[in-house]
């Protein structure tokens, strides 16, 4: 199999991938973690930006018509049929080291640093009160770098020259997870060569 292709996501700002659960009256959200109680942002929500970036690309005539399609597939729906596409975009987490540190009991409160509070309150307009009982909070992650794989799949026949044209994409993502409207998730991402991780 070839050797993956390295994406890296420089995060520029506070984000957060929902794990859909909450900390009881105090966080409405918490940020999703992996096995050791690390941040990390999924290989599904990745691959859906990475797709939709290619697409504008291609509509813009930068990429060839169908790289989109070739990478990422079609989306989940009965009209696209479901096509898989030949690129497994994987988990995007922190370098393997650093991962490993973190993951270890003594780096706890290393790890805990790196979440912050944030809490937000909806204003009525006439009273200059707030509309809610309490502000609703969420746990944002601090700017880190994380790592993702690009893995052909096994058969795949992927476009001549694909990194080059997903190179091209990435600047139109912009940011990761939920709340990129209000300014979470602001980031920076480039391609990585597997072996030396060098920039493409």
């Amino acid at each position: 199999m070839p050797e993956a292709t390295i994406l890296e996501i420089e995060m520029l700002d506070y984000w957060h991938c929902g794990s859909g659960k909450g900390s009881g009256d105090y966080l409405d959200r918490l940020a999703e973690r992996d096995s050791l109680g690390l941040p990390f942002v999924p290989g599904r929500l990745l691959k859906g930006l990475l797709r939709e970036a290619s697409l504008c690309c291609e509509a813009l005539g930068h990429v060839p018509t169908g790289t989109a399609l070739a990478l990422f597939g079609a989306p989940n729906s009965p009209e696209a049929h479901n096509l898989p596409g030949g690129l497994r975009v994987a988990d995007a987490r922190l370098p393997p080291a650093l991962r490993a540190w973190l993951g270890a009991s003594a780096s706890t409160p290393y790890r805990q640093a790196l979440s912050r509070e944030l809490f937000t309150a909806a204003v009525d307009e006439t009273t200059g009160t707030t509309r809610e009982r309490r502000p609703r909070g969420m746990e944002a992650i601090v700017p880190v770098t994380l790592h993702a794989a690009l893995e052909p799949l096994a058969g795949a026949d992927l476009p001549t020259g694909w990194r080059a044209s997903l190179a091209l994409a990435l600047p139109l993502t912009g940011a990761v997870g939920a709340y990129r409207t209000r300014g979470l998730g602001r980031c920076a991402m480039r391609i990585l060569d597997g072996g030396t991780h060098g920039a493409v």
